[in-house]
């Protein structure tokens, strides 16, 4: 697509390196694939956390387009504004990675009525509402959310048709949203080899026969852990005792995750890991046969009321996708989507064990002749990959459409 003469972007982010996770590693990925074209002029984050060290991991990140805006510029417009002037953004794009800095829309729009602004939302930030804090009950701030955006946001990218329907449901106008699935490194998450599955699983120290699955994870109420652990006990007794599980994940609900886990059925055959570091994630899926999760809509309370906490797309199943791997879930959120039921994985109701551990099964007689796997790096390559998602970023950005 060509770019000669486009607008320059500055890119805001809210969360500070080092770059892991959905948004953090959409983030990064974006200002890769802008700055290379010679289109982004400024990566601006928050300040906190550590730029240093993420630096290490991500070297492109050493440019000095990247900055730290000071601590508590959320509400004040005056920090973007600075930036913008000093990189001769007034009339270019600003794209913001999350809603974190709304409030400072209408001030940024009123300020240079030739910018335009861009945000993306995960799917679930929108809902709660936290970032806006006048109103007491979260339907107020959520009206809010959706006149902000009507009004100041020339485009809001959605990361699947279910968040797009849940936005409308809250008043965002449907001809504000733009869908764009997907975000994965379709080069480094790649099947492994035979001698690098090998390898991979030497080192995890786990048994080269088995069928292992793999679950990477919050340790949050919506991830539904417990399910997870519960669903492979109920397959491994279907297989036999063949299957060995890495779980590998922190959070807030630790504790109970790793007591449930002491407690389980699967005989030593449950490796229980800490997060896996960002530049290992992909030998992480070489020792798989599957990736599992079994998320849930997970009623979330929030200041003045409630939500509905899901998986909206769910970064993990496109990088089990590239690498090659079926994934097992539950039918929830924006997984569909993702998991081409009976094709490249398979889904089951959630909080459903039975079904689950069936699906499981599924997915492992699946593994003698390889379909969904194939299947499953055709679809990450043709839909997932940062290269399809930034075409339809500069197809947005430049052209309209």
């Amino acid at each position: 697509m060509g770019t000669v003469g486009a607008k320059k972007i500055a890119l805001v982010a809210s969360f500070p390196p080092p770059y892991f996770g959905g948004m953090q590693s959409h983030a990064a990925e974006f200002f890769r694939h802008f700055y290379a074209k010679g289109l982004c002029k400024a990566f601006i984050v928050s300040k906190g956390g550590s730029l240093q060290e993420a630096r290490k991991v991500q070297g492109f990140l050493n440019s000095g387009l990247v900055d730290e805006l000071r601590q508590g510029s959320a509400s004040d417009s005056s920090a973007i504004a600075g930036k913008i002037r000093e990189n001769s953004l007034q009339s270019g794009i600003i794209f913001f990675n999350s809603p974190h800095w709304m409030r400072c829309f209408e001030s940024l729009k009123s300020e240079f009525p030739s910018i335009r602004v861009f945000l993306r939302s995960g799917g679930n930030d929108l809902l709660q509402a936290g970032f806006i804090q006048d109103g007491a009950s979260l339907k107020s701030r959520q009206e809010e959310v959706a006149r902000t955006i009507n009004r100041h946001v020339d485009a809001l990218i959605v990361n699947s048709q279910y968040s797009k329907a849940r936005f409308e449901k809250m008043g965002i106008a449907p001809e504000k949203m733009k869908v764009i699935m997907g975000g994965v490194d379709c080069t480094r998450f790649r099947p492994g080899t035979g001698l690098e599955k090998s390898a991979a699983r030497k080192m995890m120290g786990v048994p080269q026969e088995d069928i292992l699955i793999l679950s990477a994870v919050r340790f949050v109420p919506f991830k539904s852990v417990g399910t997870t652990i519960k669903a492979v006990e109920t397959a491994n007794d279907m297989l036999g005792g063949k299957i060995s599980f890495v779980l590998a994940g922190n959070g807030p609900l630790e504790a109970k995750i790793r007591a449930k886990a002491e407690k389980t059925g699967l005989d030593g055959k449950l490796v229980l890991a800490n997060t896996i570091p960002f530049q290992r994630m992909q030998v992480a899926y070489w020792t798989a046969d599957i990736y599992l999760q079994s998320p849930i809509e997970h009623s979330e309370q929030v200041r003045g009321g409630a939500y509905v906490h899901t998986e909206t797309m769910g970064r993990s199943f496109c990088e089990a996708a590239a690498s090659g791997i079926p994934s097992v879930s539950t039918a929830v959120g924006g997984v569909p989507e993702i998991i081409d039921d009976g094709r490249t994985g398979f889904l089951a109701d959630q909080m459903d064990v039975a079904g689950l551990g069936a699906k499981i099964v599924a997915a492992a007689e699946g593994l003698k002749n390889g379909a969904a796997g194939m299947l499953a790096r055709a679809k990450a390559e043709l839909q997932f990959s940062w290269d399809k998602v930034f075409w339809e970023y500069e197809r947005l950005f430049f052209r309209g459409g």
